[in-house]
């Protein structure tokens, strides 16, 4: 099976891990962002103000996406690419649990829809 995917990717043998990680993080990605973000923003629209709320949540948005952005490219230089997928995808899962646990655990579910909103950008980045 190996030597049908070098050949088909047409990827060197030490290339290969890397590269199939690569894809297996791309497709698990897509289907995470597109349900993160449809879920994350409407859970926003239906319990926010958008005139009042959401230049807000932009804002901070922004500010989390640029510190993310910051510490992946600052990663990227110092640490293997594949232990940086990985380490980075299990960052996001834990996240995504804190996030299900806030709405299970916490009294103001306001809060946790409007952080979870918050990371659309930063985890579509």
């Amino acid at each position: 099976m190996r030597p049908f995917l070098q050949k088909t990717l047409n990827v060197k043998e030490n290339e290969l891990n890397a590269v199939l990680l690569m894809l297996a993080l791309g497709f698990f990605m897509g289907i995470f962002v597109a349900t993160y973000s449809v879920a994350s923003t409407g859970l926003f629209l239906d319990n926010f103000d958008e005139q009042r709320d959401l230049p807000i949540a932009f804002i901070l948005s922004g500010v989390v996406g640029v510190i993310s952005t910051y510490l992946y490219s600052y990663f990227q230089k110092r640490v293997h690419y594949e232990r940086m997928v990985i380490v980075f995808a299990l960052l996001m899962m834990l996240t995504i649990i804190l996030f299900r646990a806030g709405f299970a655990y916490l009294d103001d579910e306001k809060t946790v829809v409007f952080t979870g909103f918050i990371f659309v950008g930063p985890f579509t980045t």
